[in-house]
């Protein structure tokens, strides 16, 4: 759940120097509240196995770059 208000923004855009200029933000009275989902639920094994394949995943592909080096005759 995500709720806020806002209660002023200024923006301060430099038209004519857009790109050499910075634009200036400024909020004020800004009231936010944000909680978590309480309908998810955490699962270890889930994240575990998620992060093993994600490990998995980027050996494949340093294996990969290094066939493809040695192909073309750059070693590592």
């Amino acid at each position: 759940m995500t709720w806020g208000q806002l209660g002023k923004l200024v923006l301060k855009i430099p038209w004519k120097s857009l790109y050499s200029s910075p634009v200036i933000v400024n909020i004020e009275d800004l009231f936010l509240l944000a909680a978590p989902e309480s309908e998810i639920v955490y699962v270890p094994e889930r994240e575990e196995k998620w992060a093993q394949e994600a490990k998995q995943a980027e050996l494949r592909r340093i294996e990969d770059a290094k066939k493809r080096a040695l192909e073309k005759g750059r070693f590592f």
